[in-house]
């Protein structure tokens, strides 16, 4: 086989990688009434005050403070004001503000769809409409599955995305090549379905010292990897085509959860992620885990750590064989209440979705693109197949009882997974309590 260059390694070389840049911390600015509206000055030329608020996450993530001083740069007259957002349970929020009229931020960064179901229940969003999605920003220039997180009822878009995540596999390498299971390329072989990925865990594990597979069940993965598990096995989340309910009853769903409790009973994957959410991400780093099933970005995550040496040790795999995927994106969404919509329009359209952001996100933490043409140089071989995985991956619905659904799911799931009932008691469940919550789309 013939030797391969490491990620880290052909980033170096070829100069893609760009420099850590050092952060200033900065507290949020007190909510205030909205300041009079600025006019642009001139044919083309912005002035204004545009304040950024994003996760913190984010801030690490993504070069925020970076594009935030290149749009000044290219308009002499705006300033742009960076701050992270508040912690959840932690200061006042955004829905507190914008319900009174208030805002210190002009635009936000961050949120799942869920998230943003909450101000686009009480219309407190701007609406992204036709007059946004042109030329080089036509809806056809994103990914489907991104741009669909910022979709609302009626087809209404509240948010755009900023990055992207595909559910994907990381492995190690090098342990797959000792099992035999890489093909003539050094790539890893996707098991074809869950009889042979249940052979592989076997394969992988060496008791005492490490499991052959890990499974992303904490609260913060739970339904993604349930509904994962659907769309890698039938194609689809959904009981029939045309339904808008999850499937709870078909025999890819009992299947799924069959899996799962097999390889915990079999001692081939852990169940740590129900008290410690980043058990896998952690253990797959310290040599615990020779492949984990999470959000595809554990893959550079984990290259950081292990191939500090320049040996090749990390790769990304499909799920399954030829299987699509789950895909999200983490949204950027502008308050009624802010006096400058176009001015933020301006900096998302200019900085958020340029080349140079959405590439260094992805070459130093694998956060995905959401345009189609930022995935041009990115040449690190895993790519292309994420890129594949992207273009026709399913995006999950979100139901106005959404969080009380993941509160069941999470308790049945576990319930299931350590074998305390069985995969058809768990579904029978699941369908009983869906039925008592309000699963229509928002």
């Amino acid at each position: 086989m013939a030797q391969r260059m490491s990620r880290r390694e052909f980033l170096r070389i070829t100069g893609m990688a760009a420099g850590a840049i050092t952060l200033a911390a900065c507290g949020a600015p007190k909510a205030a009434e909205a300041p009079a509206t600025s006019a642009p000055a001139g044919a083309g030329e912005l002035t204004g005050t545009l304040r950024v608020s994003a996760q913190s996450w984010i801030i690490k993530k993504w070069p925020v403070e970076e594009v935030a001083k290149k749009f000044m740069e290219d308009h002499q007259g705006v300033t742009v004001e960076v701050s992270p957002a508040p912690s959840k349970g932690e200061g006042e929020s955004y829905l507190v503000q914008w319900s009174q009229g208030r805002t210190n931020v002009d635009v936000a960064l961050g949120g799942s769809k869920s998230d943003v179901a909450a101000y686009v229940g009480q219309d407190l969003l701007v609406e992204f409409g036709d007059d946004f999605f042109t030329g080089d920003f036509a809806r056809d220039q994103f990914i489907e599955a991104f741009l669909k997180e910022g979709e609302f009822e009626g087809g209404k878009q509240y948010a755009v995305p900023l990055l992207g995540e595909v559910m994907y596999t990381t492995v190690r390498r090098d342990w797959y090549e000792e099992a035999g299971l890489l093909d003539a390329d050094g790539k890893p072989i996707p098991p074809k379905d869950w009889d042979q990925w249940k052979e592989y865990a076997k394969t992988l594990t060496i008791p005492g010292e490490r499991s052959g597979l890990a499974i992303s069940w904490g609260t913060n993965f739970m339904w993604q990897q349930y509904l994962t598990g659907l769309v890698v096995s039938k194609g689809s989340i959904y009981e029939s085509e045309g339904s808008t309910m999850v499937d709870f009853s078909s025999e890819y769903a009992e299947a799924l959860l069959q899996f799962w409790q097999d390889i915990v009973a079999a001692g081939y994957a852990p169940t740590g992620t129900f008290t410690d959410q980043n058990a896998n991400r952690n253990d797959f780093k310290s040599g615990l885990i020779a492949s984990m099933i999470t959000a595809h970005a554990r893959w550079p995550e984990a290259e950081q750590v292990l191939e500090e040496d320049g040996a090749d040790r990390v790769t990304a795999m499909p799920i399954l064989e030829g299987a699509s995927t789950l895909a999200y994106a983490h949204t950027i969404y502008i308050p009624k209440v802010s006096p400058v919509p176009d001015l933020a329009k301006a900096f998302i359209k200019e900085q958020l979705f340029s080349l140079y952001g959405q590439q260094w996100s992805a070459n130093n933490f694998g956060k995905l693109p959401t345009l189609k043409r930022n995935y041009a140089g990115l040449d690190a071989p895993e790519y292309q197949d994420i890129l594949a995985a992207a273009a026709k991956g399913v995006h999950e619905p979100n139901y106005k009882d959404q969080a009380e659904l993941n509160k069941v799911l999470q308790v049945e799931l576990e319930k299931c997974i350590t074998g305390a009932q069985t995969p058809k008691e768990t579904l029978a469940n699941l369908r009983d309590a869906a039925s008592k919550l309000d699963l229509s789309l928002v």
